[in-house]
């Protein structure tokens, strides 16, 4: 809407009820004056009384044309020009009738005047042409009929007239033109109105934008601070302000428990200077990364890796810290250490097992050749015997450390474990002796595993005599054998094994058990918990030797004062159509090249 649209749109609404105003006052005004018509010209009063009801009738039907076509400007000038043609024409039917020039009813156009042009707010031009018509009605009725004999009187309502009609347009004039100034202001008012408001939405759409971006970047933020796989944490003046969910689950807080507790919360107790003197460079500007231990909420703690920076926000200065939790970088660390001092072991022990065997050969040989030669009564035949048993015994040590380092031919088969462990069970019952009860519960049918029987046979012999020797008092063992199905998952729990079908090997007995630290070390050779002169502690090594040779893995529980289970898992056969006896082909009878034959089987005790 233009300017000119919007002042032509008020004036006409304004110009509306004006004029509705001036025709309705104008009405009941004359109405009113009925009185003074009977009492100035009781002869005239019905007969004006006549002429201002009709006048009143026709201002209705002007109030009611005009309110059907009130939005129509053109309309409203006309029904108040009608309005003023109709008082005039009755005023100066009054004024002829009773007295004519000198009539006092001429007053009746100094009240329509101020109608006319004083309350209907018509433009100066057409408030003027409005003026000319309420005096002309006045004046030519007279000049055209009436005989002017009292000058004075007509010549003073005259000027009185003339008076007033000047002083009205006067007004008229400057009401317009403040009026138009009003509405020109007013619309220049609106429209700033309207584009502040304009402007006020685009803010609002673009700040809503903005903040909805700002959100959306604080929730991606959030998102990535939360979802790293690293712990982070935030901290200022020694106060934590943030930290991620992974430093959470690392601690075992949550975050509001952490937030706003000081960093000493979760360090080591005694690690305050330590780590004070660490975090030293910080105040350089350094970044620093070190190693340490943070306290859980279950007072476990938990070694970690920490790199520490300053970063500026918000005018003040926090240390971010990337924390990693390093327990399986240090278990993983502590096992293939474990594994490296196992091949050498086995190493150092194959070799020396493998030249040893050769001297002993020699020995047993030459002692035999010796023991032909001499007649049973000669008294070098007894000590030769002595060196002959002692040679033996010394081949079953060697027989086991070539186990333990793998360095011995296999005949691999299918075979069921189950009667491999039935065949050797009366051997068994006599190895533990009468005071403990040995139960056997094997699972049937149990999946075929790929082996070599005879050195199944030694691992099973040497597992029940070392949990036999766990109960120099009596107890109970238990021997058990059944399948298992190994997900990614249990696999996990367990170091080094993969996932898998497996037939388990399981010997328990309720024992004397033993502490955790001796737990990592009962599978290294020459480790025994046995009294000198006892045990060769090469028992277990042998076992483990022999099952990873079946490409197995062993694991041992135990809890000092309430006894030992040891776990063998070997791999379930899966070749189609093999059975329990078939053979495996030449190029896998044998797992070294190099491997050397033993002259004795190896001892079964540790």
């Amino acid at each position: 809407m233009t300017s000119q649209e919007y002042i032509d749109s008020r004036y006409t609404q304004y110009l509306y009820r004006w004029t509705n105003i001036g025709i309705i006052a104008g009405a009941l005004v004359s109405l009113a004056l009925i009185p003074l018509d009977m009492a100035v010209s009781p002869e005239n009063s019905l007969r004006f009384t006549l002429y201002k009801l009709v006048m009143a009738v026709g201002f209705v039907a002007l109030l009611v044309l005009k309110r059907r076509y009130r939005q129509s400007q053109n309309i409203q000038v006309a029904a108040g020009f009608a309005a003023a043609a109709m008082a005039s024409a009755t005023i100066a039917t009054m004024v002829y009738g009773f007295g004519g020039h000198a009539s006092v009813y001429f007053a009746g156009f100094i009240i329509l005047l101020i109608f006319a042009v004083g309350i209907i707010p018509l433009r100066p031009r057409l408030a003027l042409l409005a003026a000319l018509l309420v005096y002309l009605a006045y004046l030519l009725p007279i000049l055209a009929y009436d005989t002017i004999t009292d000058t004075a009187f007509f010549a003073a309502a005259n000027v009185f007239m003339f008076a007033c009609a000047v002083s009205l347009l006067i007004m008229r004039y400057f009401s317009h033109k403040g009026l138009m100034n009003e509405y020109g202001l007013s619309y220049h008012v609106r429209r700033q109105k309207e584009k502040l408001e304009s402007y006020s939405a685009n803010l609002e759409e673009l700040v809503g934008e903005r903040t909805r971006e700002l959100d959306d970047s604080q929730h991606s933020l959030r998102s990535l601070f939360d979802g790293a796989s690293i712990g982070i944490m935030i901290s200022e003046d020694g106060v934590i302000t943030d930290v991620n969910r992974r430093v959470s689950e690392m601690l075992g807080y949550s975050r509001d428990e952490l937030v706003g507790s000081r960093v000493s919360r979760v360090e080591v107790e005694g690690a305050a200077a330590s780590l004070a003197r660490r975090l030293e460079p910080l105040r350089r500007g350094e970044s620093v990364s070190f190693e340490t231990s943070l306290v859980s909420s279950d007072g476990s703690t938990v070694p970690v890796e920490v790199c520490s920076s300053v970063v500026v926000a918000d005018g003040s200065s926090r240390v971010q810290s990337f924390i990693q939790d390093v327990t399986e970088k240090l278990r993983l660390q502590a096992q293939l250490g474990q594994s490296q001092k196992m091949e050498a072991v086995g190493r150092l022990a194959g070799g020396v097992a493998h030249d040893f065997n050769n001297m002993l050969t020699t020995i047993l040989a030459n002692c035999e050749l010796a023991l032909m030669d001499l007649p049973g009564s000669h008294p070098v035949r007894r000590r030769l015997e002595e060196i002959q048993g002692s040679a033996r015994r010394a081949a079953e040590v060697t027989a086991q450390l070539l186990s333990f380092s793998r360095r011995q031919v296999m005949k691999m088969e299918v075979t069921d474990l189950n009667s491999v462990i039935a065949g050797i069970g009366g051997m068994l019952e006599r190895l533990i002796g009468v005071d403990i009860d040995m139960r056997l519960e094997l699972e049937e049918p149990l999946r075929p595993v790929v082996g070599d029987r005879s050195r199944l046979e030694q691992v099973i012999m040497n597992l029940v005599v070392n949990a036999r020797d766990a109960m120099p008092f009596g107890g109970k063992l238990l021997v058990r054998t059944g399948d298992v199905d190994i997900d990614a998952e249990a696999a996990g729990r367990r170091e080094g094994m993969t996932a898998g079908s497996y037939v388990q090997l399981t010997v328990t007995d309720d024992g004397k058990g033993m502490p955790g630290e001796m737990v990592d070390k009962i599978f290294e050779p020459f480790f025994t918990t046995k009294e000198a002169g006892k045990g060769t502690g090469l028992g277990l090594a042998t076992v483990l030797g022999i099952v990873k040779q079946h490409k197995g893995y062993v694991y041992a529980e135990s809890v000092a004062g309430k006894g030992t289970t040891i776990r063998v898992f070997l791999p379930a056969a899966v070749f189609p159509g093999m059975g329990p006896g078939a053979g495996l082909p030449d190029a896998e009878a044998s797992t070294d090249s190099d491997a050397e034959s033993s002259t004795a089987g190896s001892a079964p005790h540790s």
